[in-house]
């Protein structure tokens, strides 16, 4: 239990920072072809281009699993998911248009450390699944995340020039104590009354991108959605949507079957 001492003294100097959005993964390494089959890209598409928006997770055929704050355009502009891939410019990448976007009704974007930070997007036609590209494995419903070690992989920035990488990254990092974690930001922060509904990691790189998932053992347990001090390399802490409290939710509002842990 050396881990939560350590995880204290290290966040004294977290307390004065003003929460932010994720920017990419720091000093990770490039993720191997088919490491991550479920990952994919969310697009902002704008006069016949599209730049990578936020990460997106596979979970069915015809769907993939986003936080909601990535839905703050998405009635104004045409998005695409790009999957299969863990290369941005892959020739061999499966591109759907995203024609449905569902956030949590009780998702309040006016705040950046909102709770009920998820959503579902529908794409126009359904994914193939192949060697590549194979839905993610979610928790069961409530189930708990455990501390320790966990993998995070995203398109986010692999530098402090870049606003993404092309290549899929990938880290390592430390799931800590949340209730730790939480009392310390909100200490000088005004934090909601989250429901058992997110995850902490760390001091450690700038870690994850927008939706970037926590991975233990293959299941996706949480997505990227705020934190501090976001590209310290010895103070950062990074907050996660946990998956498991939404399970239901999802299923409600897609018409396809999830493949759970």
């Amino acid at each position: 239990m050396i881990l939560i001492p350590l995880f204290i003294f290290a966040l004294g100097a977290l307390v004065s920072a003003a929460p932010n959005k994720p920017l990419g993964i720091i000093n990770g390494r490039n993720a191997t072809r088919g490491e991550f089959k479920y990952m994919a890209s969310y697009q902002l598409c704008y006069a016949d281009s599209c730049i990578h928006d936020c990460n997106a997770i596979v979970i069915s055929k015809s769907w993939v699993l986003i936080v909601a704050d990535c839905l703050s355009m998405f009635d104004n502009y045409e998005f695409q998911i790009h999957a299969g891939l863990f290369n941005l410019h892959d020739p061999k990448r499966q591109i759907r248009t995203a024609v449905k976007g569902i956030q949590h009704e009780k998702y309040d974007p006016s705040i950046t450390e909102s709770d009920y930070n998820i959503a579902v997007i529908k794409v126009d036609t359904p994914f193939v699944f192949n060697d590549m590209l194979q839905p993610a494995t979610l928790p069961q419903p409530n189930s708990n995340v455990s501390e320790g070690d966990a993998v995070i992989a995203g398109f986010g920035a692999a530098d402090y020039n870049s606003l993404y990488s092309i290549r899929l990254q990938t880290i390592n990092v430390e799931v800590v104590n949340t209730k730790v974690c939480l009392d310390y930001i909100g200490r000088n922060h005004d934090l909601p009354e989250y429901h058992n509904s997110v995850v902490c990691t760390g001091p450690g790189p700038c870690v994850g991108d927008s939706a970037a998932p926590v991975i233990q053992n293959g299941t996706v347990q949480a997505l990227s959605d705020w934190g501090l001090n976001l590209c310290d390399p010895t103070n950062a802490i990074n907050v996660y949507t946990k998956v498991s409290p939404y399970i239901s939710w999802i299923q409600e509002n897609i018409d396809e079957e999830l493949t759970l842990a």
